[in-house]
């Protein structure tokens, strides 16, 4: 089933090839990892919809802030931020990981 998902993205300083990367694990955390049953719980009213806020950027010491937030009306409302994060990949993965622990709480 295709659910209605929003994504407002913000990279900064990091080159094409990474955000490439990065949209590949966001969509693989998205479709295809334990968020389908948290999907399929939250977002079957017609009118439903999913927010995501992913906002990465490359420090100067080459570490990564990010911060990754998942809205959904009439449901639960998720945060994850992490600064100076040795890998980015890393970055964008736990924070799906931890909302997925979330859900399942």
């Amino acid at each position: 089933m295709n659910y209605k998902i929003k994504y407002q993205k913000r990279f900064e300083n990091i080159t094409e090839v990474m955000k490439q990367d990065i949209e590949t694990v966001i969509h693989k955390n998205v479709e295809w990892n334990k968020m389908s049953s948290f999907w399929k719980k939250h977002l079957k009213h017609p009118d439903a919809e999913a927010l995501i806020k992913i906002d990465l950027e490359k420090n100067d010491n080459e570490t990564y802030n990010g911060t990754i937030r998942l809205t959904i009306p009439w449901g639960p409302n998720l945060d994850y931020s992490r600064q100076e994060y040795k890998n980015i990949i890393d970055l964008v993965n736990n924070g799906f990981e931890k909302f997925t622990e979330s859900l399942a709480a």
